[in-house]
């Protein structure tokens, strides 16, 4: 993984542009460095990513929704950039305000949960 660095707000404003550019028009916002994108999530061909949603129906009372996407790549060697492109490529649209991917968290072996923010 890529060591976190301290960076300035234009330094920020510069990734944010290059993301933009490298991924084009998405359905959520990608909130990570971008010396992250290279980052390997699983050696293996297939990668299973989940996200979950939660919708408040009240202070106390909510539904959660969880959505699971496969992604296949023969080779193996699936990176964060890869994983991104592939929720690009299947319209993966958060449900609610959290509209940032922040990171993707290791649930066990080649299957990660996205941690989303707002």
């Amino acid at each position: 993984m890529s060591p976190k660095v301290e960076k300035s707000v234009e330094q920020y404003e510069v990734e944010r542009l290059q993301i933009q550019e490298i991924f084009g028009e998405t359905n959520f916002v990608i909130s990570l460095d971008i010396e992250e994108l290279d980052d390997i999530l699983t050696n293996d061909t297939k990668l299973h990513i989940e996200a979950s949603f939660f919708h408040f129906i009240n202070n106390n009372e909510y539904v959660e929704t969880i959505k699971h996407y496969i992604m296949n790549k023969p080779e193996g060697n699936i990176t964060k950039k890869d994983a991104l492109f592939h929720l690009k490529q299947v319209y993966f649209t958060p449900l609610d305000n959290h509209m940032f991917i922040e990171s993707f968290d290791k649930v066990k072996d080649n299957h990660y949960s996205l941690f989303l923010g707002s």
